[in-house]
């Protein structure tokens, strides 16, 4: 289970400014993470993978085709000109998470339709972001949350899809 330390959300939560999460709200972690931001009033945007790009400003969501770069270039670049999606003012983004690398497979479950569904959870989509991000200079930094993308316990394997997120997470960050 995720657990998010009050004190990791205190550098999002200090003000009033707003916080893009990329995960889908049926993942158990990313309804933790919702819930722990609620809780601390934290505004957010919630952006789901979706067929397409599509902007909810009073429920402060939006869909859009994880590996679809123009798509993510707009939704991005609509994120930081709408005052509807924070609060009626200028907007300043505290941090983008990306959360659709905990939705990797488990290796005993990788199947070939599983491993072609990848571009919505691995590695592209999360490129692809970091593309639309420099594109639209966007402000706050990215965090990329991965699940067993490393062995932290003796005896357990890393997963290759979630590693692959962490490396490229890791590169962006450079």
């Amino acid at each position: 289970s995720l657990t998010v330390a009050p004190e990791a959300l205190v550098d999002f939560t200090a003000g009033d400014d707003c916080l893009w999460l990329f995960g889908n709200r049926d993942h158990v972690q990313t309804r933790v993470l919702i819930k722990q931001l609620e809780t601390a009033g934290q505004h957010f945007c919630l952006i789901e993978a979706g067929a397409t790009l599509t902007l909810n400003p009073e429920r402060g969501t939006a869909t859009v085709t994880p590996a679809d770069a123009e798509q993510l270039t707009a939704l991005i670049a609509e994120l930081m000109q709408s005052a509807a999606f924070n609060q009626g003012r200028t907007p300043v983004c505290d941090g983008i998470i990306y959360l659709w690398g905990l939705e990797v497979p488990s290796v005993p479950n990788f199947n070939p339709e599983l491993l072609a569904a990848q571009n919505t959870y691995s590695t592209y989509p999360l490129i692809a972001l970091g593309q639309a991000l420099l594109a639209n200079s966007a402000p706050g930094r990215l965090i990329v949350a991965t699940n067993t993308a490393q062995a932290v316990l003796g005896g357990e394997a890393p997963n290759p899809l979630a590693a692959a997120a962490w490396g490229a997470g890791r590169v962006l960050w450079y």
